[in-house]
Formats: C-alpha cells, structure tokens, sequence
C-alpha cells in the first residue's frame, strides 16, 4: 500500500520558477519546464499586480491547474520590517521601518510632516 502512495507523490508536480513571456489578459504565458498560457497570478487581498515580462515567478501546481503564487524579489533597498509597492514605470511607495512613508523621494513622517527635497524651486 505505502508503494503505491509513494509512486503517485512521484508524478506529482512540484512547485518550480518560470519567466513570463507575455501579460495581459488578467493571465500570464510563462516559461519553465514547459510553456504555460492563462496562468492566473495570486495575491493577497488589496493588491492586484501583472508582472512584466521577464520577471521570475513562482509555479505552484493546483487541482485546476498552475497558479502563479508571486513574483522573485529583491529586497536589498528595505530594511527588516518594511514595506515596497512599485511599478515597472518607477513610481515608489515606501513604507518605513520608523513609520515614514516615502512616496517618490517625498517623505511622509508618522506625525504627517512632509519633507521633499528640491520639491520648492527658487
């Protein structure tokens, strides 16, 4: 009996990396181990994204077929605890570890005092 249950977790998928080839079309085509179209991207609630392409993803096999679970980061501009939103325009929202929110270069402190460096010309 175990041997049967063992070979079944054998042809199981796994979870793998892949790149998306083309968004849109609330779905993504990416490439991994093969060629996938109509992948539904996941997230947690509020936030709604479609990764651009090129952009590493994580596969995650379901009942109904692959999701894709997130995207690659690299988190080497924050700090334990914080928080970044971006687009592939460059637009930012940082939110602090001292509960500063920078919005494109211009902080919003926790007391709400706003500092913008060169945002007044002379």
């Amino acid at each position: 009996m175990w041997l049967t249950n063992l070979s079944a977790k054998k042809n199981e998928k796994l979870p793998e990396e892949g790149s998306v080839v083309e968004s849109g079309d609330k779905a993504l085509s990416i490439n991994s181990a093969s060629f996938e179209k109509g992948i539904p991207v996941y997230a947690p609630y509020g936030f709604v994204s479609l990764p651009p392409k090129n952009t590493d993803v994580l596969l995650i096999p379901c009942k109904n077929g692959t999701v894709c679970a997130g995207v690659k980061v690299d988190g080497s501009e924050l700090r334990n605890g914080e928080v970044m939103i971006f687009s592939a325009s460059g637009a930012k929202i940082r939110l602090c570890q001292n509960g500063d929110a920078v919005i494109n270069g211009v902080t919003v402190s926790s007391d709400g005092t706003v500092y913008a460096k060169d945002f007044i010309k002379e």
